[in-house]
């Protein structure tokens, strides 16, 4: 045995790999706007069409790398009142990647947006983007950010997955199938 340390070189091992996995992102927070159904622009369906294939691209993740990765999307949770501002604050600093659907140039998206970038310098926050014309653009203060633009929600798996896997991978995550 050695005196350093009085693990087993199998107990070391089984020590250094599970402190590996806690690096690996867990929980994605989702920023978004919820319209109305009777929202311009049919914004509604376009809004739970990106929501279904955010959902979709992390049930691939799931399934390709056997990475699960939990969505946190407050605004679809279901339960009593609480004071959303708090749990939504909470809920940001405990995601290990954010996803901001700037998309519909909501208020509280880009507070949400704000407070999230402070994990930007891990390279966790993930802008993305669906303009309703050729006019819409993503605010000049934010467009020196790494954002994903897409025309339709169709897109977000082939455009997402790169993005998300870069994450996963520079956690120490082992993708291809052999992942966590």
């Amino acid at each position: 045995t050695n005196l350093l340390n009085p693990l087993s070189p199998a107990e070391q091992l089984l020590k250094t790999f599970k402190a590996a996995q806690s690096r690996i992102p867990k929980r994605v927070f989702l920023a978004r706007w919820y319209p109305p159904q009777d929202a311009p622009n049919d914004a509604h369906n376009k809004a739970n069409l990106r929501l279904q294939q955010l959902r979709q691209t992390l049930t691939n993740l799931q399934q390709q790398h056997r990475i699960g990765l939990e969505l946190i999307d407050m605004g679809t949770e279901e339960g009593g009142t609480f004071p959303i501002h708090s749990r939504m604050y909470e809920a940001i600093a405990s995601s290990d990647i954010i996803i901001c659907d700037l998309t519909g140039h909501r208020p509280n998206v880009y507070v949400e947006a704000g407070y999230s970038l402070k994990h930007h310098e891990s390279n966790r926050l993930i802008f993305l983007f669906q303009p309703n014309d050729a006019e819409d653009r993503v605010p000049f203060d934010l467009n020196t950010f790494k954002y994903v633009p897409i025309s339709q929600a169709a897109e977000i798996p082939n455009r997402l997955t790169p993005e998300l896997e870069s994450i996963l991978q520079s956690a120490g995550a082992l993708l291809g199938g052999g992942g966590a």
